[in-house]
């Protein structure tokens, strides 16, 4: 079992969408290395910030522009090895972030 937090601010519909196919590619990927799927979900805590401020008397409004998401994933998996599984998962949202944030 291991568990993995990954933060970001993106478009919170592409950063599902690229979960989605990832979460996908990793179950794939522990098929074909002999493993078993107990579990893998992952939950997304999406924040919004807004400041107000003010140097006067009038109160000035900011907002993101994009919402930080937090993805906390757990996965119980059997016959891989925590150490392996933990690297798929690293790799699975370095991959992510790189998409999430090309140019």
């Amino acid at each position: 079992m291991v568990s993995a937090e990954y933060h970001t601010a993106a478009d919170r519909g592409r950063a599902g969408k690229l979960l989605t196919e990832y979460m996908e590619a990793l179950a794939g990927e522990i098929d074909s290395r002999g493993g078993i799927i107990g579990h893998i979900k992952t939950s997304v805590e999406i924040r919004y910030v807004e400041m107000y401020s003010l140097t006067d008397r009038t109160v000035m409004k900011k907002e993101s522009d994009l919402p930080e998401l937090i993805l906390y994933m757990a996965a119980i998996v059997f016959a891989v090895k925590e150490e392996e599984l933990l690297s798929l998962v690293r790799d699975m949202f370095g991959d992510m972030d790189r998409q999430l944030h090309e140019s």
